[in-house]
């Protein structure tokens, strides 16, 4: 039986063949896999294409099962506003943030030390969003600052969960909430019906986790 990632090459090859654009195989899927082969990373392709297809699943964590199939047709979806081009080179660079992730290959000292303090607490379900900070960060959608408040907040959310004694929450469950707190000083998530606000003050991690 073939795996997740080899249908997904198989699929990529046949599309692209179609269109006469075989040449972007090479120039994007293939170097990801050398990019990935030269850590000694490769069976981490299907994870990384798992968390980047969670971006695009409003955070909903996909089956092992399900992820060749969910490629298949974000890929069809997205051929019909994007170049393949586009769709390839965005998933390439997702890839190299995500090897960073993965190596710690930061030139940045402060930002190293925060994603090691997150790989260290295993919390690797937070990946997918921070796909995202990396690319807003690449992008200058955010600045250092920003960029280090939110690696803290998910340190903190991380550690929290790991040494809370409630039910495991996964990342994706709380993410949008961690970007409104992040935006809003007096935030009060709309997590649930009841109220949990401090009377003065911003809503912690804590606040949130308590909820569930």
């Amino acid at each position: 039986m073939r795996t997740n990632i080899e249908n997904i090459k198989a699929f990529l090859i046949e599309t692209l063949n179609r269109k006469s654009s075989i040449s972007l195989y090479a120039n994007y899927f293939s170097r990801m896999e050398e990019n990935f082969a030269k850590y000694n990373l490769l069976d981490e392709l299907g994870a990384f294409i798992c968390d980047y297809l969670t971006i695009y699943s409003n955070g909903k964590v996909l089956k092992d099962e399900d992820i060749y199939s969910y490629f298949r047709d974000f890929y069809m979806y997205a051929a019909r506003m994007k170049t393949d081009e586009n769709i390839l080179k965005h998933i390439y660079r997702y890839s190299n943030y995500y090897l960073k992730l993965l190596t710690l290959e930061i030139s940045d000292v402060d930002v190293k030390n925060l994603i090691s303090k997150i790989n260290k607490i295993g919390a690797v379900d937070t990946y997918p969003y921070l796909l995202e900070v990396f690319e807003d960060y690449e992008f200058a959608h955010i600045n250092k600052n920003t960029f280090l408040d939110i690696l803290e907040t998910v340190v903190e959310y991380a550690a929290n969960r790991k040494f809370s004694e409630k039910e495991y929450v996964p990342f994706s469950v709380l993410s949008n909430e961690l970007n409104k707190m992040l935006a809003m000083k007096n935030y009060v998530p709309q997590v649930s019906t009841n109220p949990i606000a401090p009377k003065f003050g911003k809503i912690t991690i804590n606040d949130l986790l308590n909820q569930y």
